[in-house]
């Protein structure tokens, strides 16, 4: 039997295709039904991750509430195989700038800033990572939930990028 549903071949002209029951044009067919699906699912995941990157990018760009406990720095030790966030404290001062503790000077946002982290965690996944974060530190070093799903989502980014032996910029 052959059939399409819902812009797939049937299963029974699959398994036929697959058991060699079919006649070589019906083969032929098949296959072709097979990757004019495959090149229509390909065409619509592009589609779908480009519009994913825009809403991303966009989201990029809002202002943000800093965390009054501090901040991590998240990198990859590709020699370790580990995801590594430092943590930093910082206050915050009346404009809302996070300040170094120590100096009270504020801490600039781009560019090399010359402080010890407070702390090193490190996880082979970002599941690990975030339980030592978020599980196993007394007290939170982390205070305000948007903060927690930002490091969450940073810590399955360099997850991804060590996985497939990518790059890893923190966001």
């Amino acid at each position: 039997m052959i059939g399409k549903s819902k812009g797939c071949v049937s299963l029974n002209l699959w398994q036929g295709y697959e058991n060699g029951l079919l006649s070589l044009y019906h083969r032929k067919l098949a296959l072709l039904i097979f990757i004019a699906n495959l090149m229509t699912l390909t065409a619509a995941s592009h589609d779908l991750s480009q519009a994913i990157q825009t809403i991303d990018h966009e989201l990029s760009r809002r202002s943000l509430a800093l965390d009054p406990a501090g901040y991590f720095i998240i990198y990859i030790d590709r020699e370790q195989n580990l995801i590594c966030a430092k943590y930093y404290s910082n206050n915050i001062n009346e404009q809302g700038l996070a300040t170094d503790p120590d100096t009270g000077k504020p801490i600039p946002a781009k560019g090399k800033v010359d402080r010890q982290a407070i702390q090193l965690f490190t996880g082979r996944s970002a599941k690990e990572l975030c339980v030592k974060i978020f599980e196993q530190t007394q007290p939170c070093p982390v205070t305000l939930f948007d903060h927690a799903a930002y490091l969450g989502r940073e810590a399955q980014r360099a997850e991804l990028a060590l996985l497939q032996q990518q790059e890893y910029i923190q966001d």
